[in-house]
């Protein structure tokens, strides 16, 4: 980042490559040294310019001041899942520190207790306003298949982009979920109109879309390559912005909203935690009171 002292900078680089090393995601990998700069940033306007010099105090203060900065997106401050960011971001850099022999900094880092406040769902009748806003043309029916592996098979972000066409098993009626949370494998039943929507864009749009005849990614981008999740989000905020609906929306909302809608219709909680692939029915569990808030807008 701009205006890093020769030193900072040098640490942030070799921070950067470390966690490339380890394996960490290429958001991770990018999002965590932001985080990081922002922070060293912070520390050399309050003239603390040398690794050496950071103490708990510092640090302390620097988290403080993001408590009370506001939210340019939503209003209100910071949530507590973004302020861990910054957390996550100093608990691997101290790592870092310590194990390449850099530094070692007398830091205790404790992350913030998660905002109470329930994820976003949307109604069943939201979701066909969804739908109805998909065009006919290979970006709508794109926009369909995005939908129903989102909602309709209630992917997380990263399993919808990592799927390959051969990961559809049509005849099965089933889709195969090779790289879910925690590096476990799961199958997923494909509902009829899911099934019909994805056969179309693979028909249809994936063709008009792709530009090398090997990619054997599911969903393809404008370029022509495997999406990054964030295009996929932004598709969906489109359709979200022309039908008008009046919530922050994301792809993880569909997933919660399903999970809700198929509670309401009765599934038990057994099988709507295998349908995710969550590890333990306490994940599954918020879905009770999710109903219960899709049931008081109805």
């Amino acid at each position: 980042m701009e205006n890093l002292n020769a030193q900072f900078e040098q640490s942030l680089q070799a921070f950067t490559d470390w966690l490339g090393i380890l394996g960490y995601a290429e958001a991770t990998q990018k999002g965590i040294p932001e985080r990081l700069a922002e922070c060293l940033n912070w520390l050399q306007e309050k003239e603390i310019t040398q690794i050496h010099q950071i103490d708990q105090h510092h640090i302390e203060a620097f988290l403080s001041e993001q408590e009370t900065r506001p939210n340019k997106r939503r209003g209100g401050g910071l949530s507590a899942s973004y302020l861990n960011k910054y957390v996550q971001a100093l608990k691997l850099w101290n790592s870092f520190l310590a194990q390449t022999g850099t530094a070692h900094l007398e830091l205790t880092l404790d992350y913030y207790e998660a905002n109470p406040e329930l994820p976003t769902v949307l109604t069943e009748s939201e979701i066909k306003q969804l739908y109805q806003a998909c065009t006919d043309d290979e970006f709508g029916l794109r926009d369909r298949a995005i939908l129903g592996l989102y909602y309709g098979c209630g992917l997380r972000r990263s399993e919808g982009i990592t799927l390959d066409v051969a990961d559809v098993q049509f005849s099965r009626g089933l889709l195969y979920v090779r790289k879910a949370k925690g590096n476990k494998e799961r199958y997923v039943p494909l509902a009829g109109g899911v099934a019909e929507d994805l056969r179309w864009y693979l028909v249809e749009a994936r063709p008009k879309l792709l530009k090398n005849a090997s990619n054997a990614s599911l969903l393809i981008s404008l370029r022509g390559t495997r999406p990054q999740g964030q295009s996929m989000a932004l598709r969906l905020a489109g359709l979200v912005e022309k039908v008008g609906i009046p919530k922050e929306v994301g792809l993880h909302s569909l997933r919660h909203s399903i999970a809700t809608h198929l509670l309401r219709a009765g599934m038990p909680l057994p099988e709507i935690q295998r349908f995710l692939g969550h590890s333990s029915l306490e994940s599954t569990q918020i879905y009770t009171h999710l109903k219960e808030e899709v049931e008081d807008d109805l």
